[in-house]
Protein backbone atom coordinates (compact mmCIF):
# COMPACT_ATOMS: atom_id res chain seq x y z
CA UNK A 1 0.00 0.00 0.00
CA UNK A 2 2.90 2.61 0.89
CA UNK A 3 4.79 2.15 -2.47
CA UNK A 4 1.51 2.26 -4.29
CA UNK A 5 1.02 5.92 -2.23
CA UNK A 6 4.37 6.96 -3.13
CA UNK A 7 4.36 6.02 -6.61
CA UNK A 8 1.21 7.84 -7.60
CA UNK A 9 2.17 10.97 -5.60
CA UNK A 10 5.40 11.14 -7.50
CA UNK A 11 3.31 10.60 -10.94
CA UNK A 12 0.94 13.49 -9.94
CA UNK A 13 3.06 15.63 -8.54
CA UNK A 14 6.18 15.84 -11.20
CA UNK A 15 4.26 17.90 -13.72
CA UNK A 16 3.10 20.46 -10.46
CA UNK A 17 6.64 20.81 -9.83
CA UNK A 18 8.18 21.78 -12.68
CA UNK A 19 5.52 24.30 -13.60
CA UNK A 20 5.70 25.65 -9.97
CA UNK A 21 9.75 26.00 -10.56
CA UNK A 22 9.49 27.69 -14.10
CA UNK A 23 7.01 30.54 -12.90
CA UNK A 24 9.27 30.86 -9.50
CA UNK A 25 12.55 29.54 -9.39
CA UNK A 26 14.15 25.89 -8.04
CA UNK A 27 15.24 27.86 -4.81
CA UNK A 28 11.64 28.26 -4.17
CA UNK A 29 10.09 25.11 -4.93
CA UNK A 30 12.66 23.53 -2.82
CA UNK A 31 11.23 25.74 -0.35
CA UNK A 32 7.95 24.54 -0.61
CA UNK A 33 9.32 21.08 -0.67
CA UNK A 34 11.19 21.09 2.58
CA UNK A 35 7.76 22.44 3.61
CA UNK A 36 5.79 19.15 2.67
CA UNK A 37 8.81 16.97 3.95
CA UNK A 38 8.14 18.95 7.18
CA UNK A 39 4.77 17.53 7.40
CA UNK A 40 5.49 14.41 6.20
CA UNK A 41 7.88 13.78 9.04
CA UNK A 42 5.08 15.08 11.08
CA UNK A 43 2.56 12.01 10.27
CA UNK A 44 5.70 10.09 11.33
CA UNK A 45 6.28 12.14 14.87
CA UNK A 46 2.53 11.39 15.92
CA UNK A 47 2.47 7.46 14.68
CA UNK A 48 1.70 4.28 16.15
CA UNK A 49 0.65 1.10 16.16
CA UNK A 50 -3.11 1.74 16.33
CA UNK A 51 -2.85 4.56 13.61
CA UNK A 52 0.20 3.54 11.44
CA UNK A 53 -1.60 2.17 8.62
CA UNK A 54 -3.04 5.94 8.35
CA UNK A 55 -0.38 7.75 9.16
CA UNK A 56 2.51 6.02 7.16
CA UNK A 57 0.97 6.19 3.73
CA UNK A 58 0.17 9.99 4.51
CA UNK A 59 3.90 10.19 5.42
CA UNK A 60 4.61 7.92 1.99
CA UNK A 61 2.23 10.18 -0.08
CA UNK A 62 4.00 13.49 1.22
CA UNK A 63 7.41 12.13 1.37
CA UNK A 64 6.69 11.22 -2.53
CA UNK A 65 5.49 14.54 -3.01
CA UNK A 66 7.92 16.19 -1.28
CA UNK A 67 11.04 14.26 -3.39
CA UNK A 68 9.37 14.70 -6.39
CA UNK A 69 10.89 18.45 -6.40
CA UNK A 70 13.55 18.08 -4.41
CA UNK A 71 15.46 15.51 -6.53
CA UNK A 72 14.55 17.57 -9.46
CA UNK A 73 15.53 21.28 -7.94
CA UNK A 74 19.06 20.01 -6.58
CA UNK A 75 19.88 18.89 -9.98
CA UNK A 76 18.60 22.12 -11.65
CA UNK A 77 20.04 24.54 -8.96
CA UNK A 78 23.24 23.14 -10.08
CA UNK A 79 22.17 24.24 -13.76
CA UNK A 80 21.06 27.91 -12.30
CA UNK A 81 23.97 28.39 -10.41
CA UNK A 82 27.47 26.60 -11.09
CA UNK A 83 29.81 27.89 -14.38
CA UNK A 84 28.94 25.25 -17.57
CA UNK A 85 32.21 23.86 -17.25
CA UNK A 86 32.12 23.11 -13.26
CA UNK A 87 28.65 21.33 -13.56
CA UNK A 88 29.59 17.44 -14.10
CA UNK A 89 32.46 18.30 -11.85
CA UNK A 90 29.87 19.55 -9.09
CA UNK A 91 27.18 17.05 -9.89
CA UNK A 92 29.69 14.47 -9.07
CA UNK A 93 30.84 16.03 -5.51
CA UNK A 94 26.92 16.45 -4.68
CA UNK A 95 26.29 12.75 -5.42
CA UNK A 96 29.38 11.73 -3.87
CA UNK A 97 28.74 14.34 -0.66
CA UNK A 98 25.14 12.88 -0.40
CA UNK A 99 26.28 9.21 -0.14
CA UNK A 100 28.75 9.81 2.41
CA UNK A 101 26.48 11.51 4.24
CA UNK A 102 23.75 9.49 4.30
CA UNK A 103 26.23 6.25 5.43
CA UNK A 104 27.75 8.96 8.02
CA UNK A 105 24.10 9.62 9.32
CA UNK A 106 22.85 5.64 9.37
CA UNK A 107 26.08 4.72 11.46
CA UNK A 108 25.27 8.23 13.48
CA UNK A 109 21.92 7.36 14.36
CA UNK A 110 21.81 3.85 14.66
CA UNK A 111 23.05 3.58 18.12
CA UNK A 112 20.53 5.77 19.19
CA UNK A 113 17.41 4.06 17.38
CA UNK A 114 19.33 0.57 19.12
CA UNK A 115 19.23 2.75 22.14
CA UNK A 116 15.56 3.73 22.57
CA UNK A 117 14.61 0.61 21.52
CA UNK A 118 16.38 -1.07 23.96
CA UNK A 119 14.88 0.80 26.84
CA UNK A 120 10.60 1.07 25.97
CA UNK A 121 10.41 4.62 26.11
CA UNK A 122 7.08 6.04 27.45
CA UNK A 123 6.28 9.89 27.78
CA UNK A 124 3.37 10.99 29.47
CA UNK A 125 2.49 7.59 29.48
CA UNK A 126 2.35 7.12 25.86
CA UNK A 127 5.38 4.86 24.27
CA UNK A 128 7.86 7.05 22.52
CA UNK A 129 9.28 5.16 19.55
CA UNK A 130 13.08 6.03 17.99
CA UNK A 131 11.43 6.35 14.56
CA UNK A 132 8.98 9.37 16.19
CA UNK A 133 12.17 11.22 17.74
CA UNK A 134 14.22 10.89 14.65
CA UNK A 135 11.12 11.95 12.92
CA UNK A 136 10.99 14.93 14.75
CA UNK A 137 14.78 15.91 14.04
CA UNK A 138 13.95 15.77 10.68
CA UNK A 139 10.93 17.90 10.62
CA UNK A 140 13.32 20.67 12.69
CA UNK A 141 16.14 19.68 9.94
CA UNK A 142 13.82 20.33 6.98
CA UNK A 143 12.08 24.00 8.58
CA UNK A 144 16.36 24.68 9.07
CA UNK A 145 16.52 23.37 4.96
CA UNK A 146 13.70 25.82 4.33
CA UNK A 147 15.36 28.90 6.37
CA UNK A 148 18.71 28.18 4.51
CA UNK A 149 17.44 28.00 0.86
CA UNK A 150 15.61 31.47 1.81
CA UNK A 151 18.57 32.80 2.72
CA UNK A 152 21.30 31.84 0.36
CA UNK A 153 19.31 30.68 -2.72
CA UNK A 154 16.42 33.28 -2.69
CA UNK A 155 17.88 36.44 -1.58
CA UNK A 156 21.19 36.00 -3.41
CA UNK A 157 19.70 35.27 -6.70
CA UNK A 158 17.87 38.74 -6.39
CA UNK A 159 20.92 40.55 -5.57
Amino acid sequence: MDNIANSVGRIFVSRFWGSYADKNSFAKMDMLCFGVAALAFTFVVFSNPANGLFTMTGYNLLHAIALGGINSSFINLIFDLVPPERRSDSLAVTQVASGIAGFLTTLAVSPFIDFVQSRGNKLFGISVYAQQITAAVSVILSIVAIIYTGKALVKSKKS
